[in-house]
Protein backbone atom coordinates (compact mmCIF):
# COMPACT_ATOMS: atom_id res chain seq x y z
CA UNK A 1 0.00 0.00 0.00
CA UNK A 2 1.24 3.51 -0.78
CA UNK A 3 2.09 5.91 2.01
CA UNK A 4 -0.41 8.54 3.22
CA UNK A 5 0.87 11.31 0.92
CA UNK A 6 0.42 9.11 -2.15
CA UNK A 7 -3.25 8.31 -1.53
CA UNK A 8 -6.48 9.73 -2.94
CA UNK A 9 -9.49 9.75 -0.61
CA UNK A 10 -12.92 9.30 -2.17
CA UNK A 11 -16.45 9.02 -0.80
CA UNK A 12 -19.33 6.95 -2.10
CA UNK A 13 -22.96 8.07 -2.15
CA UNK A 14 -23.46 6.70 1.39
CA UNK A 15 -20.59 8.84 2.70
CA UNK A 16 -18.11 5.97 3.18
CA UNK A 17 -14.50 6.96 2.58
CA UNK A 18 -12.03 4.96 0.51
CA UNK A 19 -8.25 5.32 0.22
CA UNK A 20 -6.81 4.62 -3.21
CA UNK A 21 -3.18 4.73 -4.34
CA UNK A 22 -2.79 7.81 -6.53
CA UNK A 23 -0.89 5.82 -9.17
CA UNK A 24 -3.86 3.42 -9.52
CA UNK A 25 -6.35 6.19 -10.36
CA UNK A 26 -6.62 7.22 -13.97
CA UNK A 27 -7.68 10.81 -14.60
CA UNK A 28 -9.56 13.21 -12.36
CA UNK A 29 -11.83 11.12 -10.15
CA UNK A 30 -14.03 12.77 -7.52
CA UNK A 31 -16.20 9.92 -6.28
CA UNK A 32 -15.94 6.16 -5.96
CA UNK A 33 -18.74 5.58 -8.47
CA UNK A 34 -16.44 7.02 -11.17
CA UNK A 35 -13.81 4.31 -10.64
CA UNK A 36 -13.41 1.34 -12.93
CA UNK A 37 -13.73 -2.13 -11.39
CA UNK A 38 -9.94 -2.55 -11.59
CA UNK A 39 -9.40 0.77 -9.76
CA UNK A 40 -11.94 -0.17 -7.06
CA UNK A 41 -10.01 -3.38 -6.29
CA UNK A 42 -6.97 -1.29 -5.36
CA UNK A 43 -8.86 0.90 -2.86
CA UNK A 44 -9.33 0.29 0.85
CA UNK A 45 -12.58 0.98 2.69
CA UNK A 46 -11.45 3.23 5.54
CA UNK A 47 -14.28 2.03 7.81
CA UNK A 48 -12.82 -1.48 7.62
CA UNK A 49 -9.41 -0.09 8.57
CA UNK A 50 -10.94 1.68 11.59
CA UNK A 51 -12.65 -1.55 12.66
CA UNK A 52 -9.27 -3.31 12.68
CA UNK A 53 -7.80 -0.70 15.04
CA UNK A 54 -10.79 0.11 17.27
CA UNK A 55 -13.29 -2.66 16.65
Amino acid sequence: MADYAQMVYLKDKEGNEYACPIDAIKGKIKKKADLSEDEKKKCVDMSQMADQFWG
